[in-house]
């Protein structure tokens, strides 16, 4: 123990004396393992560790299939989910749950303020095995449906639910809502003007984290009542998670889930012939599986970062054992044993990997919040990470690797030089044979591997570069969306609706500034989306086999005031409203499929019924270029597009939101807006204001957040490969300086020098790019699944990055070689 512990202390002094590379090799590893520890973080957080509820291992998603209709993420109708716990004997319980957005009051004429809140069956905390940090769960009298309670003048199906009778808030609401007053819990708030109950407040940190996504820290949950023996079965808005029973294999549970689909949708025609089935997977699967892919490709680029640190460390650890030749030469002569000097390499890479950890530990630190703010919305769980216990030993597991890859190459080579032509050499500037050929590999290793890593944030840049020159299909320039709910209570029928939202179309016309105006809901890249059948003629709808379709309701200027292509027809004006038309709008996708051909004008479009599965019969008045609905890249999906009043008028209900279109900047409308709802009924709240500008930016976050750490992680790679490059070069003309000299003095010209010296540099690179290409061929294959728009092996990626790599290698061979033609030939003689 006292050997080690002198060899650490001496270590310490010999490695303080050469503080240049010293300071380059901590700085190098800090950056190498601190890009580690925040993206493991990141990776324990998603993908490796389990949702954060009780035996998350028995916990499953519930997803219907509809392949005739291509859906394979078909959510459940509360009957659906009443009944599969009723028939079930595998599972312990099924429960679902839902987005909504209130209007919130602590009391009658507070001013309204929006909550969001997530819609759930009574069951739901039970099944997760979460409990409240104060108060009580639901209970099952919380989420009993009450006829007696449907809002008066409510069109099916809103008369088969009830509005909302007891909440249990999130901790992060009650603190700022309730000063984390205990005494909230059984007292009275308002949503939507209506009184509920606070029956609890959950834990901090709580996530319900849905299949499929959605908010996951909502406001508040709210227990769901519904008529689970009247609800209409299609009306499916449910994510379902289920536990399954102890000792239940999930091929056991998925037989008896196909045995309950089987015996729940009978002879049912809407079901039968779309094939439905139900599929379970593991819920940590399903809530992982949009991510997956993103989070594994950056844990790889920051694998070949840290690989490529330790190649450039054991470089520098290399240049001290060769300068430090006749030293080891004289303490082998004097009886010191290999293994000592082996052991003594190890030191000394473990002293500058403990210092570059801890350094790359506070790097880490510094970089997660960052990482949190740039999070995707489908990676809640980063806004929890942090740095534990299981990081700081997954750090020093890093700082264990990393001493042994970067250090015992360079302690081995050390303890096998000639002593006796290490003693006799005076000059300083022997190098081995087998020193010189590890130096190069560990050069061309850096280069391959840096290469292969820029190829890949290459390939991302040029995904990200194609996802947003994409046309969505509007402007979204000068654009401002917002909304709000009108309560059922206090417009009861479509008539009163109407008159509301025309009452205030027309006051937003008359704002300074506001130069079109119109309203659809949902709007376009928001992620929501409502869908429905429809079919082209009367008997595909009525035997089940119509097809799904987008359904967004529309107020007349819409598609003007977000420059929406008309390809064919017109679009909806104020007479279509007055009159409750059957006309619709549908998009390019949907008449080139019910029509192929032929013009959709004029043409009839059934769909169903919003109570009801029956269907509507509507005619065609126009066709408009696809309006990308959920995501930049998604294929063109069906449209059907109705006007507000007609839809109210058939049960699909007018919840949408505005678009108002802008002189300036949107967001200087806002306070006339919020005054202007004020005055027309000061129990309203604006809901979700934002701009199309800002939506559209927010669609291309997943990309962006991939493609700025792997450009991070590729400019790193290779400013790290660059150094490597200089110091082997620059090492190697302090080697060569008598030869040099002797060039020089015999005839050779500057410029001779400067070619030898960058020939040879470039050499290495060359061999370094060539095992790069093949690493990067196959590598870039993994990445297939989140490229839009460009290929794994697009040859411009390749061929770009090969010319950039090349002109920042050529820069940093240059500078050795300019110093190589400044030798002077006296003074290098004199000094050999």
């Amino acid at each position: 123990m006292n050997g080690l512990w002198q060899d650490f202390r001496q270590a310490a002094r010999s490695l303080i004396k050469s503080p240049l590379i010293t300071v380059i090799a901590v700085i190098t590893l800090a950056l190498g393992i601190g890009a580690n520890t925040a993206i493991y973080t990141v990776l324990d957080a998603t993908l490796l560790s389990p949702p954060p509820y009780a035996e998350p291992d028995r916990l499953v998603a519930v997803w219907g299939n509809l392949p005739n209709r291509d859906i394979d993420e078909w959510p459940a109708s509360p009957a659906m989910v009443d009944r599969y716990g009723r028939f079930a004997e595998q599972f312990e319980g099924f429960a679902g749950g839902a987005g909504f957005v209130h209007i919130f009051q602590q009391q009658p004429g507070a001013e309204p303020q929006q909550s969001t809140s997530t819609v759930v069956t009574w069951n739901m905390l039970g099944l997760l095995g979460v409990k409240p940090l104060i108060g009580r769960d639901f209970t099952e009298l919380d989420g009993t449906f009450s006829r007696a309670d449907v809002p008066p003048g409510a069109l099916p199906p809103f008369d088969t639910f009830n509005p909302p009778s007891t909440v249990i808030l999130s901790h992060a609401f009650w603190q700022s809502r309730f000063g984390a007053d205990p005494a909230v819990v059984g007292s009275t708030v308002y949503l939507d003007n209506l009184p509920v109950t606070i029956a609890g407040v959950l834990p901090p940190g709580f996530q319900l984290l849905l299949p499929g996504g959605g908010e996951a820290e909502p406001d508040m949950l709210e227990a769901l009542r519904a008529d689970v023996s009247d609800s209409p079965g299609p009306n499916v808005f449910l994510s379902v998670v289920a536990r399954v029973r102890p000792g239940v294999s999930l091929a056991q549970a998925q037989a008896e889930m196909d045995a309950i689909t089987v015996r729940l949708i009978g002879n049912d025609p809407i079901y039968t012939n779309a094939k439905f089935t139900n599929r379970i997977i593991p819920l940590q699967e399903d809530l992982t599986e949009d991510i997956d892919a993103i989070v594994w490709m950056l844990t790889g680029a920051v694998s070949l970062i840290l690989l490529i640190a330790c190649a450039n460390v054991a470089n520098l650890l290399l240049v001290r054992a060769t300068s430090r030749r006749r030293e080891i030469a004289i303490q082998l002569a004097m009886g010191c044993t290999r293994g000592r000097l082996f052991r003594y390499g190890l030191v000394e890479a473990a002293l500058l990997s403990l210092v570059g950890g801890a350094l790359g530990l506070a790097l880490a630190a510094v970089a997660l919040p960052v990482l949190i703010a740039m999070q995707p919305q489908n990676l809640p769980q980063l806004s929890a990470i942090g740095i534990d216990f299981r990081i700081l030993g997954y750090t020093f597991g890093v700082v264990a690797l990393v001493t042994l890859l970067a250090g015992s190459v360079p302690a081995a080579v050390s303890t096998r030089r000639d002593m006796a032509g290490q003693l006799k050499d005076r000059s300083g500037q022997q190098e081995t044979r087998g020193s010189g050929r590890w130096r190069n590999a560990l050069v061309v290793g850096e280069v391959a591997l840096s290469f292969a890593l820029l190829v890949g944030a290459g390939l991302m840049v040029r995904s990200f570069m194609d996802l947003t020159s994409r046309d969505p299909g509007f402007n979204p320039e000068h654009v401002l969306t917002f909304g709000y709910n009108l309560p059922i209570q206090s417009y009861p029928g479509p008539t009163e609706r109407l008159a509301f939202h025309r009452a205030f179309a027309e006051s937003l016309k008359a704002l300074p500034g506001a130069v079109k105006v119109g309203g659809a809901g949902p709007l376009p890249l928001t992620g929501q989306n409502f869908g429905s059948r429809y079919a082209p003629d009367l008997g595909t709808f009525e035997d089940g086999s119509a097809r799904q379709a987008n359904y967004n309701v529309t107020y007349p200027g819409y598609f003007e005031t977000v420059e929406a292509s008309l390809l064919a027809g017109r679009t909806f004006t104020e007479k279509d409203q007055d009159e409750v038309r059957n006309f619709v709008v549908v998009n390019e996708a949907l008449a080139q499929r019910a029509w192929p051909g032929q013009s959709a004008i004029g043409k009839a479009l059934y769909i169903r019924r919003g109570d009801r599965a029956e269907h509507a019969e509507t005619e065609v008045i126009g066709v408009v270029r696809h309006l990308n609905q959920i995501t930049l890249d998604e294929e063109p999906l069906e449209g059907v597009y109705l006007v507000a009043s007609y839809a109210d008028s058939i049960g699909f209900g007018n919840g949408f939101g505005w678009t108002v279109r802008t002189g300036g900047d949107p967001r200087a409308l806002l306070g006339q807006i919020r005054a202007l709802l004020r005055e027309m009924d000061p129990d309203l709240a604006l809901q979700n204001e934002n701009t199309l500008e800002e939506i559209l930016r927010q669609s291309t976050v997943p990309l962006r957040f991939a493609m700025t750490l792997t450009s991070i992680f590729g400019l790193l790679a290779l400013l790290l490969a660059t150094v490597g490059i200089y110091g082997v070069l620059a090492y190697r003309v302090r080697q060569r300086r008598p030869e040099l000299g002797m060039r020089l003095t015999f005839g050779a010209l500057p410029s001779d020098i400067f070619v030898l010296v960058v020939r040879q540099g470039m050499v290495l690179v060359g061999i370094g790019l060539g095992v790069g290409l093949a690493a990067a061929l196959i590598m870039s294959r993994a990445l297939s699944s989140l490229l839009v728009g460009v290929n794994a092996t697009d040859p411009l990626t390749y061929a770009g990055i090969i010319l950039m790599f090349g002109m920042v290698a050529l820069a940093a061979c240059a500078l050795p070689a300019w110093r190589a033609t400044r030798v002077d030939p006296a003074v290098s003689l004199r000094y050999e």
